[in-house]
């Protein structure tokens, strides 16, 4: 059997901005051995387990192509989304679109034709909570704006305006041992009623606030934020539950489905590098992809195992 070389290609980039020249650390694994490959009416006795030596190789020089993206996630392309009050540091918002309601009449069991919905009973916005993040330290109040608008609203610039005290449709405080695996944030039910009525859209955009910087962490993917509401008293009824769906932009079904519900950043995303600056992390977070022009020799004579 002939000599085996093995390479590990290891980059570990800190979540933060980092300068200056980058190499490829290279763990190379020599291994050899010596077969017995005589024998009569057996198999040959083949290598058995053996170690390896080992050294660490340094590549420098080799960096020929380095190409920094920011803005991940894309705005639609995640379901979890994380509620941040720092200030310039970091404010990050959320906006849920309920395109479709309940209908403007409901029927009761007892009777032969349908009622119109006079009331809403109860209204809240329900989502999952990941404590994974960790504890809140301090209370911590979240707001609900009314953000729908003719303009194009995945654009920050258009909805940022809109976070103000006449589009305030629901505030709630919620102590920081109340917040377990879920939150229900109530609404104004007058706004709700008016949207059913009239057959139109509600979208909604959260902001959350406290007396220390803080940070809630939505979970989107295993639970799908929704709106119930009751139209009735009568318990025969069952309560409304709205899933959160979008029509827009109509279309393409599919891109509209994905912009359901997606993150708002007002502030603390990185400004653009320049220079030999590789930025990795951060909010509206950067990637740097690297391309290394590694020696033919070692692609020739190695295996790639990391």
């Amino acid at each position: 059997m002939t000599k085996e070389e093995v390479f590990v290609l290891s980059n570990r980039l800190p979540n933060r901005i980092l300068k200056g020249a980058l190499g490829a650390f290279l763990t190379l694994a020599l291994a050899a051995c010596s077969e017995n490959l005589t024998g009569s009416l057996g198999c040959p006795e083949l290598c058995q387990d053996q170690s390896a030596l080992l050294r660490d190789t340094t590549l420098t020089g080799v960096l020929v192509v380095d190409t920094v993206v920011s803005g991940f996630p894309l705005q639609s392309a995640a379901r979890d989304f994380t509620l941040l009050s720092q200030g310039v540091d970091g404010d990050l918002r959320v906006v849920f679109r309920f395109d479709t309601l309940g209908g403007a009449t409901f029927r009761n069991p007892t009777a032969t034709v349908d009622s119109a919905v006079t009331k809403i009973i109860s209204p809240l916005l329900h989502f999952a909570v990941d404590t994974s993040y960790g504890r809140l330290s301090a209370p911590i109040t979240i707001d609900a704006y009314d953000v729908d608008t003719t303009a194009a609203d995945t654009l920050t610039q258009a909805l940022v305006p809109l976070f103000r005290p006449d589009r305030l449709i629901g505030s709630a405080t919620f102590a920081s041992i109340a917040i377990t695996d879920s939150l229900q944030m109530p609404i104004d039910s007058t706004f709700v009623l008016s949207k059913v009525q009239a057959g139109a859209r509600l979208r909604v955009g959260l902001r959350i606030r406290g007396t220390s910087p803080d940070r809630l962490r939505i979970n989107g993917t295993g639970y799908t934020p929704r709106l119930t509401y009751r139209v009735t008293t009568d318990t025969v009824i069952p309560t409304d539950s709205i899933f959160v769906t979008s029509r827009t932009p109509a279309s393409d079904a599919t891109l509209a489905s994905l912009f359901s519900a997606y993150p708002l950043v007002v502030s603390g995303a990185l400004p653009s590098p320049g220079g030999n600056v590789l930025a990795v992390g951060g909010i509206a977070g950067a990637r740097t992809f690297l391309r290394f022009n590694v020696p033919s020799i070692l692609i020739d004579s190695v295996q790639v195992v990391r």
